[in-house]
Parts: structure tokens; sequence; C-alpha cells
């Protein structure tokens, strides 16, 4: 905030600022908003261009109107490369109650740091920092700072370049102000960018002055979608030159590439090398940019002028580092000697088609690469990226334009989009669902990336202990396989010939399959569906702006499922095959069922640089169709309800494989109680509850929390185990306040008819502090229990006197009526004011319908437990009452399919309904 980063001396000057400069009255500001509290007080910045140098000169007054700001504004600093000028220090003041204090007054002065802030980017730009700490600063104090520094870059042949950002409310300041001054005599050209920017042009003698007024009004808001030319940053230009071809010719001096190679040196060697090789100028091309991209580390190095000046290509080769200027100059003088034609072009890596709107300068652009001509066809060779091999030579930078450098001048070139040539990622991913739908299903992924990711995951390879390495792959293949896929098995093998990393995993991943029209249906995860649909933007002005694709962006997927039963009666629905060029992107799908195998077959790749605003309803609506149509594959319309399908598959060993993975899992983190509870997980959903508890006793050994004691707890009780006592007490250890704890000790002693002993243990715990209305809820259930059916919904009446209308509560009372068989009147009443308040509605149908059950309403019970099974078709007391309900309708097949069902997935779900007196 001081003084914004420059570029400016060894040690810092203390001059008086020159003449020129016109400063402001500070008394006057302060007195014009004398209760201001602002920590901004005043930003006059003031920039000369003149002979060849830039002036920067900046008086910014901050307040330390508190003691986080005093902090902020006690360090002084300043920031400038000493090889390009100076930094100038023209006055320090601290002002207090209108009195003037010099921090300089001692013969103080700003301490130097030499400070690489982009070295762990890579760069080394020489810029020193000055500092001064400020002592004895109060609150209410004002810190000035005036100073100046100066550019004058050898490189830019006498030209001077400026790019100021500007401030734009709601940044508050009582006094800004930015002003250029340039003689009169000069083309100077300049332009200002912002939404309402005002700004005054007049002559005083030889000089022209600009000045604006800041901050600026409040600037627009962002265009969704927009490229990047409608993203407008408040900013003044100027330039001393007069078109791109003037930079052109002035950067084209840097980069004279003629007798660079000397024969017999190691470089020409090299060449040598690659010209023996082939006679193609494609593949001398190619071979020459791997050995630019492979053998040379990058580094910025700014010193020596580095800044726009290129390093030599021996040196380059010599040192095996240097940055894009170094990497492009190599790489011109290797093609020079291989008899390719090319020339250096400047880029800019993030203004994309913003970069038009710029004026001419050397500051547009922060990049640079080659660009070579073969055979009549442009391609753009970037010395700095990695793994591009001959497949990749066409491919197009993501740069939008390019300045070519030549002797004579170029204009900016537009560069046109072409398709990519080879993908960025290719994923193969092959699921084994065929023990079942409902099944964690064994999976096989391997991903062929190529690009960056190639050296990171290479660089990281040889940095990292071999557990973080593990790590690094295991987050790389979730991000494809699911966040909840487990990996048994990954590996990553890097293949230097074509550039790429094939990362492979294995494990198990759980497919969701939903209920849809009575079907089990699962959606495809699918780069259609994924494609982001252009916003609708609402605004009249921004109708006619374009879109902005993606870019780079190329992905090829393999899908394929076996499904159970060869597939049969599985069908797929939606759009199964697609092609053509849908919202900007080419987009391909193809899908079928062939001999048991879900294939789904698909590329995305970017079409265009933008899509044009004409084009953008027709492009939206033929999106949005083909996603209104998901991609899904529905199971037959009799497939097996879960639990047959788990019973089935339990009794013909078809889990084995699934088992068999869980136990590598295991094999391979025997220390990690992960494993294990996910072992718990499925073997809990298939019903086999003791060894799912076997499997927690396990993860217990390797790390205790209650969470997993109350969960044993519950295991042991489904199982009769009198272990289940002791597990909840464990965890009541761990935590305290464990309410989980806390109702499972009680719910088992007033199960086990040992209901003095669950009253006296939660006296015991009334005081752990665990909330009392969460204590009472679960001394309900134990009346209910002891079937003290008054005192419990007593309890029940009371919570409910605190807060009427908590769903919770509501339907433990109609839940409560319902088993007690007593007011189901209003019961009914209760529930149904449940369902309406609460999100989730499946175990209030579930209370309703028992209470519809025991007012002989079988048709009402039917319709809530259909409904609730619809939500939750694993919900066993719904299925046990539904079976009930089946009988007394009459239907006994039915009747006898849902209470077998209820009884393999909760086998004491007899003895539960038998104590209601409810029996099928």
């Amino acid at each position: 905030m001081i003084v914004s980063p420059a570029l400016a001396g060894e040690v810092p000057l203390y001059q008086p600022a020159p003449d020129w400069i016109e400063t402001f009255d500070i008394e006057s500001v302060l007195a014009a908003k004398e209760s201001s509290n602002d920590l901004i007080v005043a930003v006059d910045r003031q920039v000369k261009m003149e002979d060849g140098q830039t002036w920067q000169y900046a008086d910014v007054i901050l307040r330390g109107g508190s003691s986080e700001t005093l902090a902020q504004i006690g360090r002084l600093q300043g920031m400038w490369n000493p090889e390009l000028g100076d930094f100038i220090v023209h006055n320090v003041q601290i002002i207090r109650n209108g009195e003037s204090i010099d921090p300089l007054a001692d013969g103080k002065t700003f301490d130097i740091l030499r400070r690489e802030a982009g070295l762990e980017k890579l760069q080394i730009n020489g810029v020193l920092t000055a500092f001064l700490q400020l002592e004895g600063l109060q609150i209410g104090d004002l810190v000035r700072l005036r100073a100046s520094t100066t550019i004058r870059d050898p490189a830019m042949g006498g030209h001077m370049q400026l790019v100021e950002p500007l401030l734009a409310e709601p940044i508050r300041l009582q006094f800004g102000r930015f002003k250029l001054i340039w003689p009169k005599a000069d083309n100077v050209r300049w332009q200002v960018a912002g939404k309402d920017a005002e700004s005054k042009i007049s002559t005083k003698g030889a000089y022209k002055n600009l000045i604006i007024e800041q901050p600026l009004p409040k600037q627009q808001e962002s265009v969704p979608g927009a490229p990047l030319r409608y993203v407008i940053n408040p900013m003044i230009e100027a330039t001393s030159f007069e078109d791109w071809a003037a930079v052109s010719r002035t950067a084209a001096r840097l980069y004279n590439i003629e007798g660079l190679i000397a024969e017999g040196s190691a470089l020409a060697k090299e060449a040598d090398i690659i010209a023996g090789q082939t006679s193609d100028p494609k593949e001398r091309t190619a071979a020459a940019l791997q050995l630019v991209q492979d053998k040379v580390r990058y580094l910025f190095n700014g010193l020596g002028g580095g800044n726009y000046t290129p390093q030599s290509p021996d040196k380059t080769w010599t040192l095996r580092y240097g940055d894009c200027k170094a990497k492009t100059l190599l790489l011109l003088a290797l093609l020079d000697r291989l008899g390719i034609e090319a020339q250096p072009a400047m880029v800019h890596t993030t203004l994309a088609d913003a970069l038009s709107e710029r004026l001419p300068t050397l500051a547009a652009f922060d990049h640079i690469i080659a660009r070579a001509t073969i055979d009549g066809r442009v391609y753009w060779l970037d010395g700095t990226r990695s793994g591009d091999r001959l497949a990749d030579l066409a491919d197009t930078p993501a740069f939008r334009y390019a300045l070519p450098l030549e002797t004579g001048g170029a204009d900016l070139e537009t560069i046109e989009l072409m398709p990519m040539q080879r993908p960025l990622a290719q994923i193969t991913l092959s699921i084994d669902a065929s023990a079942g739908i409902g099944f964690p299903a064994p999976y096989a992924l391997t991903i062929v990336s190529r690009g960056p990711v190639v050296e990171q995951m290479s660089a990281v390879k040889n940095s990292v202990s071999s557990t973080e390495y593990e790590e690094l792959l295991d987050g790389f293949i979730t991000q494809y396989a699911g966040d909840k896929a487990s990996i048994t098995d990954r590996e990553a093998l890097f293949d230097e010939a074509s550039g790429t990393v094939s990362v492979t995993g294995r494990g198990l991943m759980t497919s969701s399959w939903a209920n849809e029209h009575n079907r089990r249906t699962y959606s495809i995860d699918n780069y259609l569906d994924n494609t982001e649909v252009l916003s609708n933007r609402t605004k009249a002005e921004w109708q006619a702006i374009p879109y902005a694709m993606h870019y780079p962006g190329y992905y090829v997927r393999k899908l394929q499922i076996v499904l159970p039963n060869e597939g049969e009666g599985f069908e797929l629905v939606g759009q199964a095959d697609v092609a053509g060029t849908i919202a900007g992107y080419e987009q391909l799908r193809k899908s079928e069922i062939v001999e048991g195998k879900l294939s789904v077959n698909e590329f995305w790749r970017t079409a265009m640089w933008e899509l044009p605003a004409d084009m953008v309803t027709a492009e939206r609506a033929k999106l949005m169709k083909i996603q209104s149509e998901k991609l899904r594959v529905k199971a037959p319309e009799l497939y097996p309800p879960a639990w047959l399908e788990t019973k089935t598959a339990v009794e013909n060993n078809k889990l084995e494989p699934i088992i068999a993975a869980y136990k590598a899992d295991i094999a391979l983190h025997p220390d990690d109680s992960r494993p294990y509870e996910n072992f718990a997980r499925f073997y809990q959903g298939t019903y086999q509850y003791a060894k799912a508890a076997e499997q927690l006793s396990f993860a217990l050994k390797q790390e205790e929390n209650p969470e997993t004691y109350v969960w044993l707890a519950s295991l042991y009780h489904i199982t009769g185990d009198k272990r289940a006592i002791e597990a909840a007490h464990k965890a009541l250890e761990l935590d305290p306040a464990s309410l989980a704890a806390i109702s499972a000790i009680a719910e088992i002693y007033a199960k086990r008819n040992q209901t003095d002993k669950a009253l006296q243990f939660l006296a015991t715990v009334e005081n752990n502090g665990v909330d009392e209305d969460a204590i009472a809820s679960v001394k309900a259930e134990v009346m209910m229990l002891e079937g003290k059916y008054g005192e419990a919904l007593a309890i029940v009446d009371k919570l409910l006197a605190k807060k009427p209308n908590d769903p919770e509560y509501l339907n433990l009372r109609c839940w409560n009526k319902g088993r007690a068989n007593v007011q189901l009147d209003t019961a009914l009443k209760d529930c149904t004011k449940a369902i309406q308040l609460a999100e989730s509605s499946s175990a209030i149908l579930d209370s309703r319908a028992l209470v519809f059950f025991r007012l002989g309403q079988f048709d009402d019970a039917m319709s809530d437990l259909n409904t609730a099974l619809d939500f939750n078709p694993n919900l066993a007391p719904s299925l046990y009452l539904r079976g009930m309900t089946y009988s007394r309708l009459g239907e006994q097949s039915k009747s006898a399919s849902d209470i077998s069902a209820a009884k393999y997935m909760m086998p004491k779900i007899v003895d539960d309904y038998a104590f209601l007196g409810l029996v099928p």
C-alpha cells in the first residue's frame, strides 16, 4: 500500500522531490473529512515519461486507526531493480495531532534486503527491497511516505511504457489522484480502462498533463462466462511505441540467431545427432523441442538485464537451466541449424483475447515461444512445457494472440484454434457388478495423462517418501473412481517416448442405484452431463457478449460395467449415442449393452475459442435437452429386491471377489482402522452382523473411538451377544457426553428387562453435559419398553410443550401412541404435522402406518408403507408391517415375501413386534 512494487538502485537515494511534482495540501484534505477513520487517507501517483526514462512518484498517507492497522502501516517498504534505475526517498512523516515527526531526522535510513519472492516459482529477478520499521506509533497517527522509482531499460531501445492499476470504489480515501506527464512534442499514447473513468488532459508549458481522480466509481459486475476482453480492470496504460510493429522490431534485436551455435560445440553435436536420425522437418522439430523441454530445466533469471534479454544458447546448455527467453532462443538456434524456418513470438499467459485491447508495449507480454513454419503450416512451440511429442506439434497454445518478432516489424497475429491430436487424459474404467447391483464392485482404473501433470508427478515421486507418493496417487485415482472408492493397488508408469504417465488403480467402488417408477436405475456419469450449461444472462447489455470456452480440453473415457445375470433385462435409457459440436465442444458418446456388459465410450474436446452470442440460445437448448434425458441404465422390472439379491449372493458365494478386495485392503493397511470399518459396513449391509462385529473389533484394536464402540454395541445387540453392554460402556468411558452411548446402554438394559438398571444409569449421567431433553427422550423409550405408556407419553408431552413444532418429537409421540395403541386419533394428527415439517419423512410415514394399522385402516397403512419403502426399500420395520398389512388384506403370498425379507434383514424383528402384540 505504501509503494506499489516497482522496478528501480543498489542503495536508496534521499533527495527532495523534483520541481515537476505537484504536491497536495494535506491540511485541506484532512479538514474536508475530519471524521473519516479510513485506513487510506491519500494516494497520489504521478508519472513522468521523458527521454527513455519513466519516473514514478508516489505520495501515500495511511491512518493508524486501531492497533491492528498500526501493525499494517508500521513497516514502510519499496521494491526496485538496481540495474534499471533508482529508488528515491523524498520524505517520511508521522503526523500526530497536527505535528510532523521525521523518522529519518537522526540519520536513520532504510535497510536493504535482497529477497527473491518468486523463488518458489523458479524466478530470480534481482529486485531489492528497502524497508523502514517505524517506532513509537500511536493510535490516530498518520504515516506518510513520498518516494519515487526511475526506470530506464536498455532492452527497450529508448522506448517507455506504463501499466498502472487505478483504485475504484468500494475502496475509500480522502484524496486520490493519478497524473501522467510527457513532453508535448513526444508521441506518447495512452488509454484508460474502467467504467466511468473520467480523465482531464491539459498542456502546461512544454508538457502534456493527464489527470484522473481516484477512486473511480464502482466498476461493473463481471459477465458470466464472458471472454476476458469483457472483464475490465480499471487501469491506465501509456506507451511511446507507435504500434505493435515497433514493439516487434525492438524485441527482435534481442533474438538474432546468426552464429549462435559454433561448429564443433556441444550444441552443434546435439543438432547433428537429430539431423542424422531423420530428414523429416516435423520429426526434426519435435526432437529439438523435446531436447529443450526435457534437458533444460526452467528458471527465470532477471539479472544482467534478463527481464527482456535472453541468455545465450551456449550458456543455457552449459547451465542446463533457463527461462522462456533462454529456452526459446536455444530452440530457435537448434531449428535454424536443422533447416527449420522459425522466429520468436511474444504472448501473454493469462490475458488471452484481452491482449488485443491493450496498447502496444513490451509489458503486454509475459512469455515468449517459437513460431515455426513447416510446409506452409504454422506450429507454435513452447520450450517451457513438458512432454510434447511429434503428435502434439500442431496443438494450439491457449494464448489467443502472439506478436512475432521481426526486424522489419510485425503485427499481432491471431492464433487459430486447431483440434488437439492427443487427449490430455484417457480414462479406462472397468467395473465388475456381476455379483449384484446392491454391492460394492471391484474396479480397475487406468488414467493415461500427458502435459504438465507428468512432470509434476515425476518431481513429487523423486522428492517425497513412498508413503506420501502413494497418498498422491490415491488422491489422483479417487478423482476418477470417486471419494468413497477403496484402493487396494496402485501404480504409476512413466513413458518417456510418449511423454505420458499411466496411473492404474484397483479396489472397490459403490454405485448408487435409485428407484425410478419401481425400477432400480443407475445414472451414468459422463462428459455431456458434466458440460456446463451456458448461464442465462438476464441483463439486456449482456445478450450480445459471446461465451469463452474452456481450453485446453480433450478427454477420452471408456467405461465398462459387467452387469448381473449376464445383463438380462437391463436396458439403456436416455440418448445412448450423441455426436456433434454442442455448446462449443466436440462431444461424442456411444453406449450399448452387449453380452452382459454396459459400454460407454466418449470424448470431449474444445471446438472453438468462444461461442458467438447468436448461437447461445440454440446451443443451450441443445445441451439442456440432452442433459434432461440423462443417460442411465435400468435394471429389469422384476429384479430381485436387495434382501433377496443379498441372500442369493451369499448362498452362491458370489461375494468372494468383493471379500477378497476388502482383505487386500486390510493386508495393505493392517495398522489402519479404515479398511476394517469398511469391511464391517459391507458385512452389515449384507446382514452378516456377527462378521461385521468381528471386523469392528479388529478396527478398535488399531484405533479406539466412542462412535465405533457404539456401532459395535448395536451389532452385538442384534446378534444377542452379551458383550453389547460392555461395548456401550466403553464408548461412554471415552466420551462421557456421548448421547449415542447413553441411549444404547439404557435401551439394552430395558430390552433385557432390567428397567431399574436403565433408570439408575440415566440418573447417573444427567450431569454429564448431555442435553436434558435428549436424556428425557431416552427415558421415555425406557418407559415404553417397560410398558409404562402413560409416563412415557407424559415425558414427550413436556418435550413438545417446549418445542411444539419439532418434527422429531411429534413423530416420537405418534410412534409411542401407535406402539401403546392409545390416543390413536391424536397420534394421526401428530404424524401428519411431523410429515409436513420434516425434511425426510420415511420414518414418520412408518409411524403413521402403524397407527392406521391399529385403527384397522389397512389401505391407508399400505399407502404410507409403500411411500416409505419408495424412499428406502431396505426399511425392515416397514417391510414387516407391510407384510402384516398384506395378511390382513388377504394377500398372503405378498405378506410372506415381505415378512421373510424383514426377518432376513433384522432377525429380532419378530420379537420386537410381538412385544407390541402384533403378529403376522
